[in-house]
């Protein structure tokens, strides 16, 4: 995405490591402005994706990944392309 820039040094020595119990995930800009936040609690422990509940939209919350599948990398949640 236009402004965002690639990183090698996220996470830890072991890998990127997020917690089941909840946790923040903050995506930054080339500028270190806040470009996205996710903040989540126990509904990370399910062994889903989170999502945004409508695809696409910056403005729509994060909810658990619906439907069939626990994830949709590089697709809409319902597996369709993007």
């Amino acid at each position: 995405a236009p402004g965002l820039a690639a990183r090698d040094d996220v996470g830890t020595e072991d890998g990127l490591s997020l917690a089941n119990s909840g946790d923040s995930v903050i995506l930054r800009t080339a500028e270190g402005d806040v470009a996205d936040r996710l903040v989540y609690g126990s509904e990370g422990g399910n062994d889903r994706s989170m999502t945004r509940e409508f695809d696409g939209d910056p403005d729509s919350g994060f909810i658990v990944h619906p439907g069939e599948s626990f994830s949709s990398p590089g697709t809409a949640s319902d597996g369709s392309p993007l």
